[in-house]
C-alpha cells in the first residue's frame, strides 16, 4: 500500500513524507530539524481504535511551538478520553 501511495503522488506531483515514528515531543522535534514543517502527528496506540474522533491526528503543525502545543493538547485529550472510557 506504500509503495502505490508514493507511485500515486510522484505520478500527480503530490509531495510527500515518509513516516518517521517517534519516541516524545524531543525526537518528533529532532525529525522536523531534518524534513522541515509543515508535519502531522497521530498517536499510535493498540488502545486507540479511532484516532480522530478523539483527538489523536493533528494536521497543519508548521513550528516548534505548534508541534509543542500539539502533542501535549494530544497527550491531554487521548489521556482524557482514555479515562473516561471512550477509546
Amino acid at each position: 500500500m506504500r509503495k502505490n501511495r508514493r507511485h500515486f503522488s510522484q505520478a500527480t506531483a503530490f509531495p510527500t513524507a515518509m513516516p518517521h515514528i517517534t519516541g516524545g515531543i524531543e525526537e518528533a522535534r529532532a525529525v522536523t530539524q531534518k524534513i522541515g514543517y509543515p508535519v502531522a502527528i497521530k498517536i499510535i496506540s493498540p488502545d486507540v481504535l479511532d484516532k480522530s474522533d478523539i483527538g489523536g491526528v493533528v494536521v497543519g503543525i508548521n513550528s516548534d511551538e505548534q508541534l509543542t502545543q500539539a502533542y501535549e493538547g494530544m497527550l491531554t485529550r487521548v489521556g482524557e478520553r482514555a479515562a473516561g472510557g471512550a477509546c
